[in-house]
């Protein structure tokens, strides 16, 4: 190895990079610091639900949380992060509840004083969640505006239902100059995605306005859109829940499936009320997710909820790590959540801003709706019912008297019962309902906790509220004897090991909610036996701890029917399948709850009193001991004492007391209390008829008796000796003034409920009611009016009348009914009195229904009316083929028409002031074609009257076979109409004519003669009807060379070989079915015949004067018995093979120089010696024989040597001759 010139490559090397770098860069190079690290950190909030200070505005009283005490925290966080950058973002649900409310209703000035909030806060971009789209797309777009919030929302999966475009931008882009361990800056390109529940929102017709795409699918479709456009990292706030291991399309809860995308880096939950990462139940079930670490990264990326009214704050922090050129790179995600407590202050700048509306707000709060007799409260609403639960179901159940009036048996006359579920208990000392002397709004609020819950109408089985009922008694009520001292707190399980006995299971001793209280039956608990159920749902025993249910005293049956009215059946009882109760919905929007439990409260007071009691109608069977404790607040000691189990107290923890108990003793299972009684009247708009009354009572030992009398009356009047009785639960009433119900069980207690009347008024009649929403895809409008009356009706194109029924049952046809225009109803009734005009919108739950002109066998369009958007389109289905407007393809993908199988036609369309036109292929008379309008989210049209049968008016268009232009006929039929003797006219593109006729089956073969490829041929049908000619719509059907078949029909037929020696044609058809066949040979047609094993042989006609030549083609094409196109195939003629050669001179001797040969066929003639080949043409043909001469090498006139001669053409050798040469 020459090492001496290595030395000087490399000094040469060095020189080389001193000139390049000199030594002063070099050393700067070298003492460059790299970049260390830097931290993003996200802040997250969610579900604010109004809760800008303390003070919860939708219970009238403080609570722990609030966006004012998270922006110290934030602000605190951000102080404390010493290198990096801080984001924040929030997750949805900010507007809820009586804020929003009275400022959207104008009793609150001013604008959504939680986004004036918001933007103080500075956030990076927000997201809308469910509940901000209560109050309807525009409130929620100008309250935003207002605020300047509107270019900080980010929503990726809610369009514009019109236009398609997004309601807000997808994402934002935020870019910050971060400062690293080292030092020094770096720049980080943060994207935030927002998205939503695609369910949106139930108090809010939304459908038709926007809509709602899948939120994994448009998270991952923006993130990648983002990676493009630099983003370094990816958050997505999102007002979704945590969702299932699997993600469904369209779920609701996805923030599982959203940590799965690749590009994205952390997730922000909210929508379902929990905090996440925590060290609780609920959390666990997550944390057992398959990509769930130890670290409760989720698919290695950080997620983070909050639980709502802002009682925390989630934080995930993302160490960043950078490259040479400063590009960042994830090192560590984490994530954990802040609960505020009382320790954390309110921020100044969010009080300064709540302040301009809280005063107004204290207005509404300190408003005295009633008083009562001495105090009540929820202490012990585990044990016993309550007065104040007890007066939300009566005024439930009252709404629910009237409210199911106009509808269908067996719901009309079905009992009504109600439920309301505990919002509050056990959490926290302060957590139960008491009210003292006065009812004010805030108690309103605090007892039907937020003003914004409706109740809804559904129908429940006897069975299914059985199943509800020992579900939650398996869940909520201590396992006597089953739970050890370790399954408890510390606190609890010292009292467990000591022998005492708690009421309440482990898990709910702390936490009440999801408890419901069902008033209009009457059952008995039993915690002493084993539960049906566990936590999940699962069925563990056929036992129940329900034993008993009864409705008057009377047991309930599976089958029985009830009308429940309630907020809703909670999602807790989805494991026993009461979701599907929950979709048993009679009336879906009804008025706030609070506002039901107002007036109800209103209409009982008497000289401003409230009279306020419980009647008992469920109770726990305790086994009767004496060491129970009852853990509750400690306020609750007075209360405590004047109860019959009272034992004495046993000081807790946090505010509370567990009290002991003696329960379970004979007298405390007796009936002591009165019936529930509730009456509400069945008209309340202005009536000159009486008024009927419905009563609904309800008494664990049964009823003796309901009276009423006018007036206030108390339950020792001495008139209910001889008041009238109420039969059928109804009484009726000829005057305005208070009414007295009185209800009296068979045990001797008595309950009285006061009934105010004041809309009778003998000069009008009571304007007619509508039964069930109105809507564009309605025929018929219904209701009731006075017995006989007539009923008019005005709109819908036209003015009519009709005759009410005996019970006042009206029903008015109408052809169609447009989206957005009203109609007006009034009544006359038998006394001649006119009622008031009721005006009802018709909304749109779908397209507008068009109006379809006849469609006959002959029609290219289907015509009409269509009075609807211009975004709308015009559909039609046939069978499994959709015909649509060329540009609606995507319209068609997404509407309710929409089927994978079928297939899709295309045609012009036109919709001009309201006639439209839709292009069809023309139809066969009898098809029935369904027409549909579809709206711009896919809704169709009513169909009704829209299904066209296809009329006659002429013969079908005919249906045409494949035309082979080598075939020279053509064949079809007119399909449906088998009849004989229709004219078939055939012309030619060239103008060449050509008739026929069809036979019995309506079948037709007419011969056309040999044509060219690409030949079209316009084919019609005629017949005679009532002495006038019809003529069918034309048919249209372009010849085709055989070859155009050949892929697909070949396979069905053989050929055997054919050389130009050959006199016949052999082969096979080898399908089953082939009814005939021809074969073409020279240019003409000739009918092939075959036996039954599908064997052909076939003589070649006039072989003399036109024998097969090289490359002639021979086609066979076979055909069903309907002359349908079976089978084609072709052989090209091959050669013969050529006969032995003839030489000349027939030995050779080494002087021999020539050779000549002589055959029967123009080929190659083969001399072949060894190595050695030489080839000859033909020179000339004497006598039918071809001469070949070949002029022998004189390397081969060698003694002994040996020649092969013989022919070659495309077919092969002939046979040889040897000569040798001598």
């Amino acid at each position: 190895m020459n090492y001496k010139k290595i030395g000087s490559l490399i000094m040469a090397a060095a020189v080389t990079v001193t000139a390049a770098f000199p030594l002063s860069a070099v050393n700067v190079q070298a003492k460059k610091k790299s970049y260390g690290t830097s931290t993003v950190q996200i802040l997250a909030t969610t579900d604010l639900h109004g809760q800008s200070v303390k003070f919860n505005y939708d219970s009238g009283v403080e609570s722990e949380g609030s966006l004012a005490q998270l922006v110290s925290v934030i602000k605190e966080k951000k102080k404390n992060l010493e290198y990096g950058t801080t984001i924040t973002v929030d997750s949805g649900d900010t507007v809820y509840g009586i804020g929003s409310e009275s400022i959207m209703k104008g009793t609150v000035s001013g604008s959504e004083y939680m986004y004036e909030c918001m933007k103080a806060v500075n956030y990076d971009a927000i997201t809308l969640g469910n509940h901000d789209f209560d109050y309807g797309v525009d409130y929620i777009q100008k309250a935003l505006k207002k605020a300047g919030m509107n270019q900080k929302v980010v929503l990726s999966n809610v369009f514009l239902a019109r236009s398609g475009k997004n309601l807000y931008k997808s994402s934002t882009m935020v870019t910050r100059t971060v400062k690293t361990t080292t030092g020094r800056k770096a720049k980080v390109k943060i994207g935030i995605i927002g998205a939503t529940i695609p369910s949106l929102t139930t108090l809010y017709k939304w459908q038709g306005i926007v809509r709602t795409a899948d939120i994994v699918n448009s998270v991952r479709e923006e993130a990648k859109a983002l990676k493009k456009k630099g983003a370094d990292l990816i958050v997505v706030a999102a007002h979704t829940g945590i969702g299932g291991a699997k993600h469904k399309l369209k779920a609701d809860n996805a923030g599982y499936a959203l940590t799965a995308i690749p590009e994205v880096d952390a997730v922000c939950c909210g929508h379902t009320h929990m905090d996440y990462p925590a060290a609780t139940a609920k959390a666990a079930v997550y944390d057992a997710y398959a990509q769930t670490d130890e670290d409760k990264l989720m698919h290695g990326k950080a997620l983070v909820e909050e639980k709502d009214h802002g009682a925390s704050l989630g934080q995930i922090q993302i160490k960043l790590g950078f490259d040479a050129n400063g590009k960042p790179y994830v090192k560590k995600r984490s994530a954990k959540v802040h609960r505020v407590t009382g320790m954390d202050k309110e921020d100044a700048k969010i009080r300064s801003i709540n302040a301009k509306y809280d005063a107004q707000y204290r207005k509404i709060y300190d408003k005295t709706i009633t008083k009562i007799e001495g105090s009540t409260n929820s202490y012990f609403g585990m044990i016993e019912d309550n007065p104040m639960i007890q007066l939300c179901n009566e005024a439930k159940i009252h709404y629910g008297l009237a409210a199911v009036k106009n509808l269908a048996e067996p719901y009309r006359d079905a009992p009504v019962i109600s439920a309301t579920e505990y919002q509050m208990g056990g959490s926290t000392s302060g957590d139960y309902i008491y009210v003292d002397g006065q009812i004010y709004q805030k108690d309103v609020l605090n007892i039907q906790s937020y003003a914004q819950q409706r109740a809804k109408v559904y129908y429940m089985t006897g069975k299914q509220l059985r199943d509800a009922l020992d579900f939650q008694a398996a869940k909520m009520y201590q396992t006597v004897g089953q739970e050890k001292a370790a399954t408890w707190g510390s606190e609890t399980g010292s009292l467990v090991s000591q022998g005492y006995q708690p009421i309440l299971g482990p898990s709910y001793q702390n936490n009440w909610r999801g408890f419901m209280v069902y008033d209009g039956v009457e059952y008995t608990i039993d915690p002493n036996r084993p539960p049906r159920y566990d936590k999940e749902g699962r069925q563990i025993s056929n036992g129940s701890r329900i034993t008993s249910l009864t409705c008057n005293g009377q047991p309930v049956s599976d089958q029985q029917v009830f009308v429940l009215v309630s907020r809703h059946i909670t999602s807790e009882m989805d494991p026993i399948n009461l979701k599907a109760s929950r979709q048993q919905v009679l009336i879906n929007k009804t008025d706030h709850m609070s506002e039901m439990l107002e007036d109800y409260m209103v209409h009982q007071t008497v000289n401003d009193m409230l009279h306020i009691s419980s009647d008992s109608n469920w109770r726990v069977d305790f086994a009767d001991r004496q060491n129970y404790v009852i853990r509750t607040t400690a306020k609750a000691a007075e209360q405590a004492k004047e109860k019959p189990w009272y034992l004495g107290e046993i000081p807790g923890t946090a505010g509370f007391t567990f009290y002991r108990a003696h329960l379970g003793t004979p007298e405390q299972k007796e009936d002591h209390s009165g019936p529930m009684v509730v009456a509400a009247p069945l008209e309340t708009k202005a009536t000159g008829d009486p008024v009927k009354i419905r009563v609904e009572t309800s008494d664990v030992s049964g009823i003796e008796c309901v009276r009423f009398a006018s007036g206030i009356r108390r339950e020792d009047d001495y008139v209910w000796n001889y008041a009238t009785l109420v039969k059928d639960d109804q009484f009726e009433v000829s005057s305005n003034g208070t009414y007295t119900v009185y209800a009296k069980d068979k045990q001797g207690n008595a309950t009285v409920s006061y009934i105010t009347v004041d809309n009778i008024d003998y000069t009008v009649a009571v304007a007619p009611s509508v039964t069930g929403k109105v809507t564009n895809k309605k025929r018929s409008i219904a209701g009731y009016a006075s017995p006989s009356a007539t009923v008019y009706m005005q709109g819908a194109g036209k003015f009519s009348q009709v005759k009410a029924n005996g019970k006042g049952y009206f029903k008015f046809t109408v052809p169609s009914l447009k989206a957005g225009e009203y109609i007006s109803l009034w009544q006359v009734d038998t006394k001649g009195r006119q009622s008031q005009v009721v005006s009802v919108e018709v909304s749109r739950s779908g397209a507008n229904t068009p109006q379809i002109r006849e469609i006959n066998n002959k029609s290219t369009r289907i015509k009409g009316i269509f009075n609807d958007d211009p975004l709308c389109r015009i559909m039609a289905q046939e069978g499994k083929t959709v015909f649509i407007p060329k540009d609606s393809e995507k319209l068609y993908r997404i509407s309710n028409l929409y089927n994978s199988s079928y297939k899709i036609v295309k045609g012009s369309y036109t919709c001009k002031n309201g006639s439209f036109s839709l292009d069809i292929p023309v139809q066969n008379a009898g098809k029935k074609i369904k027409v549909y309008g579809v709206d711009w989210v896919g809704r169709l049209s009513a169909l009704s009257s829209n299904t066209k049968t296809v009329t006659e008016v002429a013969p079908n268009k005919p249906q045409l076979n494949n035309v082979l232009a080598q075939e020279g006929l053509l064949r079809g039929s007119i399909p449906g109409m088998k009849r004989a003797g229709m004219d078939i006219q055939i012309i030619t593109d060239k103008g060449k004519v050509y008739t026929g006729r069809t036979d019995a089956k309506g079948a037709f073969a007419v011969e056309t003669g040999l044509h060219q490829t690409g030949t079209t041929y316009s084919v019609k049908a005629s017949d005679q009807k009532d002495g006038r000619k019809r003529t069918s719509a034309v048919a249209k059907v372009e010849a085709k060379s055989y070859t155009d078949f050949l892929e697909k029909y070949s396979d069905t037929t053989e050929i055997d070989s054919i050389t130009d020696e050959s006199d016949e044609i052999t082969g096979r058809i080898t399908l089953d079915g082939a009814a005939s066949a021809c074969v073409i040979v020279h240019g003409k047609k000739y009918a092939l015949p075959f036996d039954s094993e599908g064997e052909f042989s076939f003589p070649l006609p006039d072989k003399k004067a036109h024998p097969f030549a090289y490359k002639d083609k021979v086609v066979v094409i076979v055909r069903s018995a309907s002359k349908a196109l079976m089978g084609v195939d072709v052989l090209t003629v091959a050669e013969a093979l050529p006969d032995r050669p003839e030489c000349t001179p027939k030995k050779l001797t080494e002087k021999t120089k020539k050779l000549r040969v002589v055959g029967n066929r123009d080929c190659t003639a083969v001399l072949k010696s060894g190595s050695i080949f030489v080839t000859k043409k033909a020179v000339a043909k004497k006598n039918g024989k071809y001469i070949y001469k070949f002029s022998i090498p004189k390397k081969l006139r060698k003694k002994n040597r040996a020649m092969k001669i013989y022919f070659v053409n495309t077919s092969g050798e002939s046979k040889k001759i040897l000569l040798r040469v001598k």
